[in-house]
């Protein structure tokens, strides 16, 4: 039997919960600068100038407009989209970077590749223009300070990013100096080659070609008319789906009967309705209602996150059912001592759950991250503002974290295995479950007993089964001052002979280990092999032990021999000639 002190634990899991915080915050750090890094295609590899130098822009379009404004970022965005809406292609073409293409092809591609991205930015490309810059130079005076572009010029800006052949794509405005010309902001010659590529994914489906006009044209919500009677629609047909694939899962479940197979469609049946729901969703906005950007800004990355979520939804509900499969043995059992192998199984499988599920949600709000572009900012923000922000994100995170790491703190060091038996606060107990907050304690009349993982880490407590199951119990019977112990021993011998849940026979013994006014208190000590066998056998010495006092306590009257009896004192008042009695007694 062993104490484990909790304090040391406790500390131990504290520093995993800000480690695990420190992970959070790199995650995040990796997928804001995959995501906002602002390189670019083709940028020179040092440090970055005020501009990219071309020999001809555009020859194959003629000179611009004297309206056409291209001197800053936001003036350039505020042109091309007020000239694509008045249906001037042409004058747009003077927006895009087409130099690496033939000067008698670069009209009329141009004409048609502006028209491609006034699809595509108005689907797929939600604008900030706050963070668009009003300056020539492009730089953004709002940067943080840990930005290592703040506060400097600027020669390439990412607008948004794209999905594209499974690969990311971005779409940028770069500033561009022509001979002796001032520079301009164009879109970059890789936007233009892409321009293609996605207005054939993002561009209008069949399904929108195929309605009238009417319907689509832009509503004063700023979508267009056909989104308004889609989205319901949308929402209904995946209602449907979730609902028919949840309970095709659980009818199926109810046909197959009891066994793995109706474990495991109890399992999946939620999370396969919410991924079939996902998908769904995800495949009928991507190819048959494809929303504009004030939609799809939040249905692409809620439809990772959905799908990111349920995945770690089905993961965590499987990995669940094998955990289940392998701890289907009785806690009785896995509790004797020939079982030491099995509780070290359930409690490393139930260990490995843990840190699973935790390497899963790390991953995912990475995937989550790099995946969408609504949130491209969120990780720089996150390591930005390691002040404030951090500061209420750690202590809201602060116990929640503690916990899990206190639990894989326990698992991990196996102070307390599943199937053990502890004595916690006064409760024998055998331990059933390790989960993320709390540990489930059985006693020994089956009441579960719920202990906050925290609290058990910060609380001495004692394990009978931590390197060897062997206890040792006493019996404790208070006999009179006069009673002959060697018959008492002799009885004592015979039933550590004959009791079979007694060990080590011969380090069984009988001590006087106290004494008082009523009697001398003897100790009866015995070894049992594990703490419930102990448990009855204890019961069992005790009964012995008072049967064998009571048969040698011999019939003398009132008088007691072994067992204790209570002493009378006669006071004689030798004052008067009448003596009076009194009595004392004393236990």
């Amino acid at each position: 039997m062993q104490r484990f002190p909790a304090a040391s634990p406790r500390r131990i899991a504290v520093l995993f919960a800000n480690a695990l915080f420190v992970l959070f915050l790199a995650v995040a750090g990796a997928a804001a600068q995959s995501t906002s890094s602002g390189g670019g295609d083709g940028g020179s590899s040092g440090p970055p100038s005020r501009w990219f130098e071309v020999d001809q822009l555009n020859e194959g379009l003629g000179e611009p407009g004297a309206n056409l404004s291209r001197e800053t970022p936001q003036s350039a965005m505020e042109t091309f989209i007020g000239l694509v809406r008045d249906k001037r292609y042409e004058d747009a073409a003077h927006l895009l970077d087409l130099s690496h293409i033939d000067v008698a092809d670069q009209k009329r591609l141009g004409i048609e590749r502006a028209a491609q991205l006034e699809a595509v930015l108005e689907r797929k490309i939600w604008l900030d223009w706050d963070s668009l810059s009003d300056r020539p130079d492009g730089m953004d005076p709002r940067g943080s300070s840990r930005d290592a572009t703040a506060g400097q010029p600027r020669r390439d800006i990412s607008l948004g990013q794209l999905s594209l052949d499974y690969r990311p794509v971005s779409i940028r405005l770069r500033r561009l100096k022509e001979g002796d010309s001032d520079p301009v902001w164009v879109f970059s010659r890789q936007t233009v080659d892409n321009i293609e590529g996605l207005y054939e994914s993002y561009g209008p489906s069949r399904f929108e070609k195929w309605l009238p006009a009417s319907l689509t044209k832009n509503t004063p919500l700023g979508i267009a008319g056909w989104e308004l009677i889609a989205l319901p629609i949308a929402i209904a047909v995946l209602v449907a789906a979730f609902l028919l694939t949840y309970r095709s899962l659980r009818s199926l479940k109810s046909n197959v009967g009891d066994g793995v197979l109706w474990e495991v469609l109890d399992a999946i049946a939620l999370p396969a309705g919410s991924m079939v729901t996902g998908i769904i969703g995800w495949l009928l906005t991507r190819y048959l209602f494809v929303f504009s950007a004030p939609v799809d800004v939040f249905m692409s990355p809620l439809w990772t996150a959905f799908l990111v979520l349920a995945l770690i939804f089905l993961i965590v509900r499987v990995f669940d059912t094998i955990l289940e499969r392998v701890f289907a043995r009785n806690i009785d059992d896995i509790s004797k001592p020939e079982n030491e192998g099995d509780r070290e199984l359930q409690t490393n499988l139930s260990a490995a759950r843990r840190i699973a599920l935790i390497v899963v949600a790390v991953a995912g709000f990475g995937l989550v991250l790099l995946q969408t572009t609504i949130f491209d900012g969120m990780a720089v923000a996150l390591l930005g503002s390691a002040g404030l922000l951090t500061l209420v994100i750690g202590f809201a995170a602060r116990s929640a974290l503690s916990s899990i790491m206190s639990s894989l703190q326990i698992a991990l060091s196996k102070s307390a295995k599943i199937g053990d038996d502890v004595l916690f606060e006064g409760y024998w107990c055998t331990v059933e479950r390790i989960n993320f907050t709390f540990i489930q304690l059985r006693s020994w009349d089956r009441r579960r007993i719920i202990v906050p993982v925290d609290y058990f880490v910060s609380h001495p407590f004692e394990n009978w089964t931590k390197k060897d199951a062997t206890i040792t119990k006493y019996v404790e019977l208070r006999l009179n001052h006069l009673a002959d112990l060697e018959p008492m021993r002799e009885a004592f011998q015979k039933f550590v002979e004959d009791d079979e849940d007694i060990i080590t026979k011969n380090e069984s013994k009988v001590q006087v280990v106290g004494h008082e006014a009523s009697g001398m208190l003897v100790r009866f000590y015995a070894d049992a092999r594990d703490p419930t066998s102990g448990w009855n056998m204890q019961c069992r010495l005790r009964e012995a032990m008072i049967v064998a006092a009571a048969r040698l306590e011999p019939k003398r009257g009132d008088q007691a021999i072994f067992l204790p009896a209570e002493r009378e004192a006669k006071i004689v008042d030798l004052t008067t000639d009448n003596s009076s009695d009194s009595t004392d007694k004393q236990n």
